[in-house]
């Protein structure tokens, strides 16, 4: 497992959202493109269990998180709080899961929390967001070797388009079989 998504794991407690992004993107900033790789095949595995699971009591934010509807209202963001707290605690639960790519979705879990943070306060942290997105794309190239299907927020990368020559799977993305005790 890439030592970048271990440390995201491991790392010290921050104490504000704004030092937390902070922190991470300036890791992804200054890592290889093979950890971007890992780190985008990471947030596909964890977007796609989260579309799946029913270890979550709120919807996954795609609307969102795709740019077709923008957080305006305060039931919007509070909804979005709300899930990102429930994603932090089924991070917990991962990371002391057994199952084969457990880590690599926590990791995954890690982005998501994130560009969800991101897109539920424009104001304070689109650009960092869409800069973090920049740099993870990097990665897009290698990550195209590993798995036929990237999950990418286009309001963080709204210009982003696949590699030529490279399909977007038809299906949902793979999602990992994770058997958690709820």
């Amino acid at each position: 497992m890439a030592g970048l998504i271990k440390r995201a794991l491991i790392g010290r407690r921050v104490k504000s959202p704004a030092d937390s992004l902070n922190r991470f993107a300036a890791q992804i900033r200054n890592t290889t493109e093979e950890h971007c790789a890992e780190i985008l095949v990471a947030t596909s595995l964890a977007a796609g269990w989260l579309q799946v699971t029913t270890a979550t009591k709120l919807q996954f934010p795609e609307v969102f998180l795709s740019g077709r509807r923008l957080v305006t209202f305060p039931e919007e963001r509070n909804f979005l709080s709300l899930y990102i707290d429930e994603i932090k605690v089924l991070k917990e639960v991962v990371k002391s899961s057994q199952a084969a790519d457990a880590a690599q979705v926590a990791g995954g879990l890690v982005v998501l929390i994130h560009s969800i943070r991101c897109v539920q306060d424009r104001a304070q942290f689109l650009i960092a967001g869409r800069a973090l997105w920049q740099d993870l794309l990097r990665g897009q190239s290698i990550a195209s070797e590993m798995t036929d299907a990237l999950f990418v927020p286009r309001m963080l990368a709204p210009s982003w388009e696949p590699l030529p020559g490279w399909q977007l799977a038809q299906r949902p993305l793979r999602a990992p079989e994770l058997q958690l005790d709820s």
